[in-house]
């Protein structure tokens, strides 16, 4: 019931940081697995622990969502990729099509940038759903990927009847 005085961060048993009162700290991992230990002692002198193993990486993968929306001429889509990278830059984004609507469809190229927007238009049969695939790579060599589903409708007028 007393207040925190006192909090110690220890890393594979060795002191990382002391401080009264303090209840953050600012710690680089290693990379590989590393057990985290950190006691807190309240004004009343009893103490608490606390264990966690942490796994330190050297490049975190790209993140990426993929958006499929209908193209300007009949039977495009536009294949959008919003990808980021938390620790460095994407590098490449390639985009790729089921080449067709079977199960045993083999994926093809569509398309790659290297620059924002990630975009792409693409063809596809009015009346055939395809799977889209976008795979980012970093500047580390880390691959992140999505997939949506398409389908082109067939365009119809704007006229109300």
């Amino acid at each position: 019931n007393g207040t925190i005085r006192r909090v110690q961060l220890f890393v594979d048993d060795k002191p990382v940081q002391s401080e009264a009162g303090a209840s953050t700290f600012e710690w680089t991992p290693g990379i590989g697995p590393q057990r985290l230990r950190a006691i807190a002692e309240d004004s009343e002198g009893l103490t608490t622990v606390e264990d966690r193993e942490v796994v330190g990486v050297e490049n975190l993968p790209p993140v990426v969502s993929l958006q499929a929306r209908a193209g300007d001429a009949s039977g495009t889509v536009v294949l959008t990729a919003d990808a980021s990278d938390a620790d460095g830059k994407i590098r490449n984004v390639e985009f790729f099509m089921a080449d067709s609507d079977l199960f045993e469809a083999k994926f093809v190229p569509v398309g790659s940038r290297t620059e924002a927007p990630f975009e792409v238009t693409v063809q596809v049969p009015e009346t055939e759903h395809r799977i889209v695939t976008v795979r980012v790579t970093d500047d580390g060599g880390g691959v992140g990927e999505a997939s949506t589903h398409v389908h082109a409708a067939p365009h119809r007028s704007g006229k109300a009847r």
